[in-house]
């Protein structure tokens, strides 16, 4: 399964290269699909998390973050799975409102059986990168230079690790430790705890 700039999310035959179906969205893929249970799982630059059906290409749900009209609502961040709830950041630009409310992007929460948001997270600005949990964490990094940890059952923030640069790179955990990129030109290792 792979998604194109042509807006599709195709079904390729591993063993042939034949195209088997192909899903149309709004607008580009450039999110990474994740297959659960024969449903595939995709953001796409359109404002939508979809689940599609693995084997007939039909569309189970539909998740939307916005208003077609809101142009910066993409879906970057490729989709993570944990107890049942698909976890994926947005480009999402929420305007600043002196007084009322700070800009940044939102962080989401989905049910993977019913596409129904649970929670969402304020970020200080776009999420690209990919999310990983581990021990109920969620660890992703963020465009306003913060690593975020989240609860991903309640997404309230556990704490927050700041660098020099952009985070586009998705973390991973081994034994503890969280490691990942930075474009402030370093390499983190820090503790998962």
């Amino acid at each position: 399964f792979v998604g194109s700039d042509d807006a599709k999310l195709y079904a390729v035959n591993a063993e042939t290269g034949t195209q088997e179906w192909a899903f149309e969205t709004g607008d580009s893929i450039q999110s990474s699909p994740t297959v659960l249970d024969g449903i595939i799982l995709v953001g796409s630059d359109d404002t939508n998390l979809y689940a599609v059906n693995s084997e007939t290409g039909e569309q189970e749900w539909v998740f939307q973050t916005a208003d077609p009209q809101d142009v910066n609502a993409d879906f970057r961040s490729s989709p993570t799975v944990y107890n049942g709830t698909v976890f994926t950041g947005s480009e999402k630009t929420i305007p600043e409102i002196p007084g009322i409310q700070d800009s940044g992007s939102l962080f989401y929460a989905v049910d993977t059986e019913t596409g129904v948001e649970e929670w969402r997270f304020k970020t200080g600005d776009n999420v690209t990168s990919s999310p990983t949990i581990a021990n109920g964490i969620i660890f992703v990094g963020c465009s306003d230079n913060n690593l975020y940890a989240i609860d991903a059952g309640t997404g309230e923030e556990r704490w927050t690790f700041e660098t020099d640069g952009v985070i586009n790179s998705s973390p991973t955990v081994a034994d503890g430790t969280i490691f990942f990129g930075s474009l402030d030109n370093n390499l983190y290792a820090i503790d998962a705890g």
